[in-house]
């Protein structure tokens, strides 16, 4: 008999929601709260994103605000084991006691720190994790990446904090993750992050450097061909 898929609830955000529908395609069950008006991505593009973003996951009304909107909750997290929560102010409440259930938090600056209490957007999160200052030419104004990259980079480190969180379980209970968004942004930018860590500098934006690297590799491989007689 196969071991019964881990169950997810889903209190979903713009920095959670890839974190779910990774889970779904991993095979979880994926529990998606909703408030009484629906998600937002039921408005957005004709319902379109919603399908995208929620496709395979069960969707349950709750009305948080509510004053039974906690204990509603709470019933649903007793037979649950991650809770992936993307709200605002968490639902530790909901949560509290329930030792088997992995809390992974996602916010946009993390539970701690300077700027735990802003909130932030993915063009605010791309911009204060350094994404920003590695797009666009050197000598012109920064570019935001396409397709909410700092998003889905959040929604990727939820995943895999939700898997390392279970696993974390065999040897003892559940616990509270916090999932950074400007982390993951940070974490993502490679060369950039090492230069600084390391060098104490910040690599200024390649522009089209590497494609011009490239095209210059590509003729010179073409120069060291040579073309035998017939």
């Amino acid at each position: 008999m196969s071991e019964q898929a881990p169950r997810v609830v889903e209190l979903s955000s713009p920095f959670a929601r890839f974190a779910g529908r990774l889970l779904v395609g991993l095979g979880h069950e994926v529990v998606l709260v909703e408030p009484p008006e629906g998600d937002e991505t039921r408005r957005e593009q004709g319902g379109d994103a919603f399908v995208h973003w929620h496709a395979g996951k069960r969707s349950v009304t709750v009305d948080l605000a509510a004053p039974d909107g906690t204990a509603q909750l709470r019933r649903l997290l007793r037979g649950a084991d991650i809770l992936l929560d993307g709200t605002e102010h968490g639902a530790e409440a909901a949560a509290e006691g329930l030792d088997q259930l992995v809390h992974v938090r996602v916010t946009p600056f993390g539970l701690v720190g300077p700027r735990s209490d802003w909130q932030g957007t993915d063009l605010v999160v791309a911009a204060l994790g350094g994404m920003l200052a590695q797009v666009g030419d050197p000598d012109g104004p920064p570019l935001r990446l396409p397709e909410n990259q700092a998003e889905q980079l959040a929604g990727v480190n939820a995943a895999i904090a939700a898997l390392l969180g279970l696993r974390a379980r065999r040897r003892g209970p559940g616990q509270l993750i916090d999932v950074s968004a400007q982390a993951c942004v940070a974490a993502a930018l490679e060369a950039g992050a090492l230069a600084y860590l390391h060098e104490d500098r910040v690599p200024p934006r390649p522009g089209s450097e590497a494609a011009r690297l490239l095209d210059e590799s590509a003729r010179v491989g073409a120069g060291d061909r040579t073309v035998e007689e017939p």
